[in-house]
């Protein structure tokens, strides 16, 4: 890349910076605007400013973050950690992290969202700054019990991606686990689908590790992974933080049970360091799992919840039990593994992560969970409700559509549900009255690429149907003795289910057609 000449840029006078600048928000330095090839200011170009990273600097960075991980991969511990810590305190970390923070920040109090440099200078300086509010956010479980989540000042938070970024690279992961740096929900239910359709395994068992955040022991867990106490004890837990307010009616409506409730032990959910050292003890537990050398049995993680498939219902149990045991022996927290479900048959179905998982000749593997379905189309419902009372229509039709695209990626992993729910969508009439938006444009597009097709609904299916229906060979239904008026002598039971199936398939097909016909118009559109 040629090097820019300083000299093609011109600085911006106050009324420019504020043309360009119309919000609350100002830069620190003054930026220059490249001049086009008649010499006049292009607003259209790229600013460079003095805030900006340069594309060395944040080479370097990654280059160094790779560094780190490799040492890591070769238990070269002590040259990562020292490797980490740099990085750390690098102020390009910093101002990459700050805006990372930055992408999801809100005004809080009437007050302007700094920018990432005064937001990175702010990070280096936290000690010294008072201490924020810590909104807690309280959820009851099916067991009776609240789980909390706490929601950071953005100083906070800009730290703990600025942890995340620098000391995260130290956490190694087992290839088994899921929703980890590197996989996603997806990758997790083609594993299950995968390992359900070899036909192997039999029976199934959904458990999950009770109060696994809390119950890890953040002083043993820095030295555990050789990271500084001040990580944790600034950062990435709640031993520092001193003032709480209620986020939600929840926790509102228990705030005098909540309120005397210790914060400072394990590890805090809703921090961004959170997941990544908590996940990364899970290593070792699987691997030691692996060391048993079970026969028969097979298990797909995904953060805190584990399934366990087997041939029988002995190898499932003697595998919850052994994996029961490892957790309960690790020496940083005190976890214990829990049964959501009771060892079940494949067959009458189990569910895991939000979906239904079966095995039934001819039938679905993976459906979406009844409950988690309509807890997404009520949301949605009630955003749609929203944009009709609000008078800002197209703001909130752009995040209407945002929220549609988020409803369908989790069907996208259920073709059968992902069609149903991408034709109910195609049909609304909403959606049919504004599809000249660019926002509605923009969700169609979303529609026709991500269709599922046939060769999908098949990969899903588990074997070939299996007919609903014994056939039988009988002549007549007049000759059995039974009252049957107005049954004809020459009815048959095996015409009648072929006529049923061959009206079941040209409904379908009438279905496909109407769906590909929209998804082709809108395909033209640019």
């Amino acid at each position: 890349m040629p090097r820019q000449n300083r000299a093609d840029y011109v600085p911006l006078s106050e009324e420019e910076i504020a043309a360009v600048y119309p919000g609350p928000i100002k830069p620190i330095a003054r930026p220059f605007f490249r001049l086009d090839a008649q010499g006049n200011l292009d607003p259209s170009r790229r600013i460079m400013s003095d805030t900006e990273i340069s594309r060395r600097k944040h080479h370097n960075l990654q280059k160094k973050i790779r560094r780190l991980a490799r040492l890591a991969s070769e238990g070269k511990l002590n040259k990562a950690k020292r490797l980490a810590y740099r990085v750390a305190t690098s102020s390009t970390c910093r101002e990459i992290s700050a805006r990372k923070a930055l992408k999801k920040a809100k005004p809080v109090n009437g007050e302007a969202i700094p920018s990432a440099s005064q937001l990175a200078t702010r990070i280096a300086h936290s000690k010294q700054l008072p201490p924020g509010v810590v909104k807690v956010f309280a959820e009851p479980k099916d067991d009776g019990r609240l789980r909390l989540t706490y929601d950071y000042p953005l100083v906070d938070r800009a730290a703990q991606q600025l942890v995340a970024r620098s000391f995260g690279s130290l956490v190694q992961f087992h290839p088994t686990q899921g929703g980890v740096p590197g996989t996603s929900r997806k990758t997790v239910v083609d594993k299950a689908r995968a390992l359900i359709k070899t036909g192997q395994y039999k029976y199934g068992l959904e458990t999950d590790i009770t109060n696994f955040f809390p119950s890890i022991r953040w002083e043993q867990l820095a030295r555990y992974y050789g990271i500084p106490t001040w990580v944790f004890e600034d950062i990435a837990s709640n031993h520092r933080k001193e003032t709480y307010t209620h986020g939600n009616k929840h926790a509102k409506r228990n705030w005098d049970r909540i309120r005397y409730r210790h914060h400072r032990h394990g590890l805090p959910q809703g921090a961004a360091t959170s997941p990544l050292f908590a996940y990364g003890l899970l290593k070792e537990v699987f691997e030691q799992f692996e060391n048993e050398r079970l026969e028969g049995i097979a298990i797909v993680n995904y953060c805190d919840n584990i399934l366990i498939l087997g041939e029988t219902r002995e190898n499932v149990e003697h595998a919850f039990q052994t994996l029961a045991r490892l957790l309960r022996a690790c020496p940083v927290a005190e976890m214990s593994l829990r049964r959501t479900t009771s060892i079940r048959p494949l067959g009458y179905g189990i569910k895991f992560i939000g979906y239904r998982f079966a095995k039934r000749r001819g039938m679905p593997i993976v459906r979406m969970n009844e409950d988690l379905r309509r807890k997404l189309r009520v949301a949605l419902i009630q955003h749609k409700r929203a944009v009709n009372r609000e008078r800002n229509t197209g703001l909130n039709l752009y995040w209407l559509c945002r929220k549609c695209v988020g409803y369908l990626q989790e069907f996208l992993n259920t073709p059968e549900d992902a069609f149903s729910e991408m034709h109910a969508l195609l049909r609304d009439r909403f959606l049919i009255s504004r599809r000249t938006n660019i926002d509605v444009l923009t969700l169609l597009k979303f529609i026709a690429k991500n269709l599922p097709t046939q060769r999908d609904a098949d990969y899903n299916s588990y074997g070939e149907p299996k007919n609903a229906l014994i056939y039988r060979g009988t002549k007549s239904l007049s000759r059995t003795g039974r009252n049957f008026d107005g049954v004809p002598a020459s009815f048959k039971i095996r015409d009648a289910v072929r006529r049923l199936d061959a009206t079941t398939a040209e409904q379908k097909l009438k279905t496909a057609t109407f769906v590909e016909e929209v998804v082709r118009n809108f395909r033209s559109r640019p």
